[in-house]
């Protein structure tokens, strides 16, 4: 509970990932939110929780556990157990195939992510599940460059995503998009799904009725793991940072959908918080109660072998 209260977290967590050593630790906990009282917490409005745990996996760690605290582990350390292979896991396109296929695109670069049976033209069609795909790629972690992707589509994708995923899914689409790049979704209507199931009589809600709320489930990639409404999928979109957020009604799969159309920011949000508060919440420089030199702190760490852990007190107000 460090990380939320730095004007730069990236920064300070690439330091501190610097300094460990391969296989090293990193124990963690984040709590990016603002309470009813001001917002202590900074970049709130930049992050959620697990788009950044995400993010400190980009950094080359590895997660170990995905509760709280969470566990990473720097990479570079020998395996000393093998992996388990996943019979269901999809297999993605090389990143020689990729760049073959964008080196050989034309036109503005819009992506449509988990396309399904849906190619459509002029999209490059994206799917880790299905043949149709002109590429498959993880989703999370798309091998593209930061602002290079002029649209997103996504249509009845969102929803197969647990809900702590989507949140981290649409911060890395917001990462390859151009500044104002537009983003375009379809999502089913939860609210409306949930009603017309409760509306209907005993025998005839466990069909197509029950699959508009949990997926298909004919493959791993099609069961529904979270649900939206208008106002729930503006919210995450402000959240991360997007703008001109407009919702309406679309009708497609037999249900009434949630139409999305949003943009990136031209800039990322700046930080609104007096940096002036911070005097209200650490009265005391540090360096004045812990009066050691750098070449103290060297001698000490390397006269045995130490694990270092980072602990910060927050005063909060009464």
């Amino acid at each position: 509970d460090v990380i939320e209260h730095l004007v730069d977290p990236e920064a300070a967590m690439q330091r501190l990932i610097d300094h460990l050593n391969p296989g090293g630790l990193l124990v963690l906990t984040v709590t990016f939110y603002q309470n009813e009282d001001g917002p202590y917490h900074l970049n709130c409005n930049r992050y959620t929780n697990e788009a950044f745990y995400g993010l400190v996996e980009k950094m080359g760690m590895k997660e170990l556990s995905s509760f709280s605290p969470r566990v990473f582990q720097k990479r570079g350390a020998i395996e000393t157990v093998s992996q388990p292979v996943d019979a269901d896991a999809p297999v993605f396109s090389s990143q020689t195939e990729i760049d073959a296929f964008l080196n050989a695109w034309e036109g503005p670069v819009r992506l449509n992510l988990g396309c399904g049976p849906d190619n459509r033209a002029g999209y490059i069609n994206v799917d880790a599940y299905v043949d149709n795909a002109d590429l498959k790629m993880d989703i999370f972690k798309l091998p593209l460059d930061d602002d290079s992707v002029d649209e997103i589509f996504s249509s009845h994708m969102l929803e197969h995503l647990g809900k702590f995923e989507v949140p981290q899914a649409l911060q890395e689409w917001s990462r390859i998009l151009k500044p104002s790049g537009k983003l375009q979704l379809n999502l089913p209507d939860l609210e409306w799904s949930a009603q017309q199931w409760l509306d209907l009589p005993e025998d005839s809600r466990w069909g197509w009725p029950l699959d508009t709320l949990f997926g298909l489930q004919t493959h791993p990639g099609e069961y529904h793991k979270t649900g939206f409404t208008a106002d729930r999928i503006e919210k995450i979109l402000h959240h991360i940072g997007f703008q001109s957020v407009q919702t309406s009604w679309s009708w497609s799969h037999g249900l009434r959908c949630i139409w999305v159309e949003a943009s990136k920011a031209e800039r990322p949000a700046g930080v609104d918080v007096d940096l002036d508060r911070f005097k209200g919440q650490f009265v005391t420089d540090l360096s004045q109660i812990v009066p050691y030199t750098a070449s103290d702190v060297d001698a000490f760490l390397k006269a045995g072998e130490w694990r270092v852990g980072f602990v910060s007190f927050e005063r909060l107000p009464m």
